[in-house]
């Protein structure tokens, strides 16, 4: 009985689940990045971007350099594959500062 109504729940509540992976629906229609997206798709066409959060484990932190030096090869990695033009991440930032 209680398989039941468990079941019967976690219907109605799978159905009640809107997946949302517009993100530049969160951004303001005048935000730069909304500009540029616009501007791209009426002047290129259609395009797809991949959003990647990758979050550091244990004791480590974005200042570690080994932390830096893995962002730097998965994004040297990214870009080997056919199709993909570039990436921009914290490394890109962070070596853009210290070359300042």
């Amino acid at each position: 009985m209680v398989a039941v109504v468990i079941t019967v729940v976690s219907t109605i509540g799978i159905s009640n689940i809107e997946v949302d992976t517009y993100t530049l629906g969160y951004l303001p229609s005048d935000n730069r990045v909304t500009r540029d997206h616009r501007f791209l798709e009426e002047n290129w066409g259609d395009y797809s971007s991949v959003d990647v959060t990758i979050r550091p484990i244990g004791d480590y932190g974005f200042s570690d350099p080994k932390i830096m030096a893995s962002l730097v090869a998965f994004s040297e990695e990214v870009v080997s594959i056919e199709g993909v033009s570039g990436t921009l991440g914290l490394h890109t930032f962070v070596k853009g500062y210290s070359a300042a």
